[in-house]
């Protein structure tokens, strides 16, 4: 596993075990925001990630998927999945981090493909965001597996 990818997987994944360990009979639900028209294998890569780490879908992990043709899309998608009381969020690109910064100020929210967080506003600074988003400024996950799903 990629040194950027445990990294960016890790830092979502403590954030989900705090959450789990005040709810513990629960399993923690995870929504994930994405463009309608990306490339699948990005979700199975992150996917992939995840279970290098432990977490399973359906066995330990819970993810919720949702997604938008136009960037004008993703405020409605975001505020669907705040509303469905999810545990944490991953965004897939600009325009869903923009849209779950708006939706929600607590809801934890893991950017995996911006590359001017502080420009786009979701994060006062890359050394202190002093908000609810975290991740990376580049989609780093894929990056070592680029051969993967690149056409």
């Amino acid at each position: 596993m990629s040194f950027y990818r445990a990294g960016m997987l890790g830092l979502a994944l403590l954030t989900i075990v705090q959450v789990v360990e005040t709810n513990a009979q629960t399993i923690p639900v995870m929504g994930y925001g994405a463009a309608k028209n990306a490339n699948p294998k990005r979700l199975e890569i992150f996917k992939k990630g995840l279970a290098e780490l432990g977490y399973v879908e359906g066995k330990n992990i819970r993810i919720e998927y949702s997604e938008a043709a136009l960037d004008a899309e993703y405020n409605g998608v975001m505020a669907e999945l705040v509303d469905r009381k999810i545990d944490i969020i991953a965004a897939a690109n600009v325009a869903a981090t923009r849209a779950a910064a708006k939706a929600t100020k607590t809801i934890p929210i893991v950017m995996l493909a911006v590359f001017d967080p502080v420009g786009i506003g979701v994060v006062k600074s890359l050394e202190r965001p002093s908000t609810n988003v975290t991740g990376t400024t580049a989609y780093a996950p894929l990056a070592a597996r680029v051969d993967e799903w690149i056409d």
